[in-house]
């Protein structure tokens, strides 16, 4: 690879960081569409972040398990036990994949 190509794969991630930034500051959380835009978003920076450093069936359950978390915090559902659940759905996921 050369350096060219290395400069260019960190090109998105900046963008879309520095999109979330303006999208937090500009735009007020009115509803529940904008909120799920702004997750979506951050579970797209998680997933360009951690796709340099995992393989990339593990960071997109991952980024996946980051909009679910997020989505139900922000529908005020995460209890003790949806948050087991979740976590318990996402590790025998990725005991499956392996």
């Amino acid at each position: 690879m050369s350096k060219h190509t290395a400069d260019l794969k960190w090109v998105f991630p900046v963008l879309l960081s520095t999109s979330i930034a303006v999208f937090i500051i500009f735009i007020p959380p009115e509803n529940q569409i904008v909120i799920t835009l702004l997750i979506l978003l951050v579970s797209l920076l998680c997933y360009f972040l951690l796709n340099y450093f995992l393989q990339k069936k593990i960071t997109l359950i991952f980024s996946i398990f980051v909009f679910l978390a997020l989505l139900l915090l922000s529908l005020k559902l995460l209890d003790l036990i949806n948050s087991i659940l979740l976590l318990s759905l996402f590790v025998g996921i990725v005991t499956l994949l392996k």
